[in-house]
């Protein structure tokens, strides 16, 4: 695949494929979360909870105990085959579904976090895949243009404002507040960044959520 593949394509399966080897175990499992984020409104309060709990995991601030308690407690949903197709009962149970595929642990989700949109249907652009090809993106960037950041943008106030802007995200729907990235955008210009991949995204439309590659680059480096 070549960079203007990567940025025009639509086909699910081809980024999916790549995602699937190339991002890391915490990006998978943000890409869940954020797509249970997505059903908020058909999760009950134990869903919620385990979605909750998985994000924290990924960040290092829950067991991997804790995890498997919760993936144990919602893990029980049968889906079924109708007219060809595979689905389930409800559409509840098609969120619980995605919460599973959150809190999986990463032997297994690494095989089956496809499950966070359900079906991997061939049907190409509906809105639901473009929805998660535009947040893999959000999550992973552009796999043939690496950012990189200069340390000498690391000033404290960048520092603590791309903290701000990864913890203090808007919920139940845990989009990043687009004024305080516009904000950083606006700090990392003061202390010297005129990369117009990561000054752009930062102003860009979104959404934002967290594992945006831009954040975590500031954040947390490489991944």
């Amino acid at each position: 695949m070549t960079e203007e593949e990567w940025l025009a394509c639509e086909d699910h399966h081809v980024i999916w494929d790549h995602l699937a080897v190339n991002a890391s175990a915490r990006k998978r499992r943000l890409f869940s979360c954020r797509c249970c984020r997505e059903v908020w409104h058909f999760l009950d309060e134990e869903c919620r909870e385990a979605v909750e709990i998985a994000e924290r995991y990924a960040d290092g601030e829950a067991t991997a105990d804790q995890l498997a308690e919760l993936h144990a407690a919602v893990q029980p949903v049968r889906g079924d085959w109708n007219d060809g197709e595979y689905g389930y009962a409800s559409p509840e149970d098609a969120a619980r579904v995605r919460v599973i595929a959150a809190a999986e642990d990463e032997h297994s989700q690494a095989e089956s976090w496809s499950l966070s949109i359900g079906n991997r249907s061939d049907e190409l652009a509906s809105p639901e895949i473009l929805k998660s090809l535009r947040l893999m993106r959000e999550l992973i960037g552009n796999p043939f243009r690496l950012l990189s950041v200069d340390p000498v943008w690391l000033t404290p106030a960048v520092v603590s404002l791309a903290q701000a802007a990864y913890d203090e995200r808007l919920l139940p729907s845990g989009e990043l507040d687009l004024i305080r990235l516009a904000i950083l955008a606006d700090a990392l210009e003061e202390a010297g960044c005129s990369d117009p991949a990561i000054l752009g995204h930062l102003r860009g439309s979104g959404p934002h959520v967290r594992g945006c590659h831009v954040v975590d680059l500031l954040l947390r480096g490489p991944e």
